[in-house]
């Protein structure tokens, strides 16, 4: 006898083909977030690690610096750069970009403020200081040909302590960081820098779309960077994107007038390097003042050799920046060691 073989029925197969999208459709949603969290994880451990390689060169750079000033770009490139006493050193050409003339300029002012006149005397002989002066730049714009974005440069001007340093002088804006923060398979980051300690807030989305942004907390809402000699950090943002598509500038009219802030698009990471300026705090608190002066040296004035008052050694620590968070602009670091002059 002839066994009638049967098979499934439409409906049957049409049944078990929803069942099958259901049981699909929940394990996406039980993975998506999985995903999520395991790219968040990653970026936080890459933004660590490349944080804590900034940091440290950052740290080990300024720590022992005998002054130091910091500037942003903006502030370069629009205000006249003066001497301590109000001399004009350069009025800039306001092109929108810091020119090499602006670096030296500033590099001039550090030295004017601090060096002009100053011997060394041990007892018996004097000779005129001479040293280094060092700009350290934290590249935040992406149109710069020759950093990429993120990239910390430096730059070295040798001075003599009566020898203006020219703004016409050459010099070498060198490379921190190893390129492979940029260029490795792995790198497809994006860093941006801004002054202070800074935390990442959920902003609104500015692209209309179902992705999540965020921005530094200060940003989004234009406060102070609170940036002092005894709290001097940077936020280093790093967001998945080396195309540097991964954020939107959003201007926005607040209670205190027109300002940007930049929404990074998730996942986005931050980290603060915050860094310890111990020769500069050690002699303020030795001082006993809340305001921070540079090292008093000796100088010879009509005929006779004295040390600096505090008003003709300079700043300890000042800032020449802009006090509210933008990362259209790079940041400067001007400063000198002691050990270095002879």
């Amino acid at each position: 006898m002839n066994k009638i073989k049967k098979g499934f029925t439409l409906i049957e197969l049409i049944i078990v083909m929803a069942i099958f999208s259901i049981l699909l459709l929940a394990t996406m949603a039980l993975t998506r977030p999985v995903s999520r969290m395991f790219s968040k994880t990653s970026l936080q451990e890459k933004t660590y690690s490349y944080a804590n390689n900034i940091q440290e060169y950052l740290q080990g750079a300024l720590e022992y610096s005998d002054s130091l000033y910091v500037y942003t770009s903006d502030k370069i490139d629009k205000d006249p750069i003066t001497d301590v006493a109000g001399g004009l050193i350069l009025t800039p050409n306001q092109n929108g970009t810091v020119d090499s003339s602006e670096v030296a300029a500033i590099a001039e002012k550090f030295r004017k403020d601090h060096y002009n006149g100053v011997i060394s005397y041990n007892g018996t002989s004097e000779n005129p200081v001479k040293g280094i002066i060092y700009v350290i730049r934290l590249v935040n714009t992406a149109s710069d040909p020759n950093h990429k974005q993120g990239q910390i440069t430096r730059s070295m001007f040798k001075f003599e302590n009566n020898q203006p340093i020219p703004t016409s002088t050459t010099f070498t804006e060198e490379d921190m960081l190893n390129p492979a923060f940029f260029d490795a398979k792995d790198s497809a980051y994006s860093f941006s820098y801004a002054l202070g300690s800074d935390v990442l807030v959920n902003v609104p989305n500015p692209n209309g779309e179902n992705d999540t942004y965020k921005a530094l907390k200060k940003d989004y809402s234009n406060d102070t960077t609170g940036l002092s000699a005894t709290n001097v950090g940077i936020s280093i943002v790093l967001d998945k994107d080396k195309t540097h598509s991964g954020y939107v500038d959003v201007s926005v009219n607040g209670s205190s007038g027109a300002f940007t802030y930049r929404a990074f698009k998730s996942p986005v990471a931050v980290q603060i390097a915050n860094l310890p300026l111990t020769n500069i705090n050690f002699r303020t608190k030795a001082e006993g003042t809340t305001t921070s002066y540079g090292v008093k040296r000796y100088k010879r004035v009509n005929g006779n050799i004295t040390l600096q008052s505090t008003a003709e050694c300079g700043p300890g620590f000042a800032s020449f920046a802009n006090n509210t968070t933008d990362f259209n602009n790079d940041i400067y670091f001007v400063f000198a060691y002691p050990d270095e002059l002879v």
